[in-house]
């Protein structure tokens, strides 16, 4: 149990650290999140649990402000294995624009860290049943506006479920 513990603990070190470069501690902005996004939440204020159902995923509304580090936190809690993707204009590939493209993004999935390949940029997190996995990363000013949210099974049929504000 204190194995585990201090694996969790490890691995939030290591999200703050990823985000620490262009962290900024004026979180004003963030105290206009809705109410479901502030129970979603969890010991940081920059920090989002993400619940994968198969109803799709909760909260449905993530808000952000550019220059601010953010982990986001997934659970798997569905039957299948799920895929979180975010971007602008839906296509039979998930989205034309990805939201996480030319952001440097940590991806921890039960506490290993994965890269994506370099012939294919991060897209998102894709979790098996009852994986956790974890995405941390400082939002540019290039990614202010509304991006979509979506879920998809494995067999890559996918429902668009929510959105990220990034102010």
């Amino acid at each position: 149990m204190q194995r585990f513990k201090f694996l969790l603990l490890v691995v939030f070190m290591i999200g703050l650290i990823g985000c620490g470069q262009n962290r900024n501690e004026d979180n004003t902005d963030n105290e206009n999140n809705e109410t479901n996004n502030a129970e979603n939440r969890i010991e940081a204020e920059n920090q989002y649990k993400i619940t994968f159902s198969n109803d799709g995923l909760s909260p449905d509304t993530i808000r952000m402000t550019s220059g601010i580090c953010y982990q986001l936190d997934f659970e798997n809690n569905s039957g299948s294995e799920m895929e979180f993707i975010a971007g602008k204009t839906p296509s039979d590939k998930g989205f034309d624009t990805n939201f996480f493209e030319g952001l440097s993004v940590e991806n921890i999935i039960n506490e290993k860290e994965t890269e994506a390949k370099d012939d294919q940029p991060l897209t998102g997190i894709k979790l098996k049943p009852g994986e956790k996995g974890s995405l941390a990363f400082t939002p540019d000013d290039e990614k202010k506006g509304e991006w979509s949210m979506a879920t998809r099974t494995g067999s890559g049929s996918g429902n668009q479920d929510g959105v990220i504000i990034v102010q």
